[in-house]
């Protein structure tokens, strides 16, 4: 009894369309979440390349 309820056109239906409204709006609410922390996180990298960049020039400097 159990089983077949569940089972149900109707109930396979819903359970797929608010599956699909779920990912479209997961999706959305990720990628408007992400894209600013990603933007972050590539000057952040880029930010860090420069003071390596910056340290070594520096030892070579005091080196010499």
């Amino acid at each position: 009894m159990f089983l077949q309820s569940i089972l149900d056109t109707a109930v396979l239906f819903r359970f797929t369309a608010l599956g699909i409204i779920f990912y479209f709006l997961h999706s959305y609410m990720f990628n408007q979440y992400t894209k600013p922390h990603w933007d972050m996180l590539v000057d952040l990298r880029y930010h860090i390349a420069e003071l390596e960049e910056s340290q070594t020039t520096e030892i070579k400097t005091l080196r010499s």
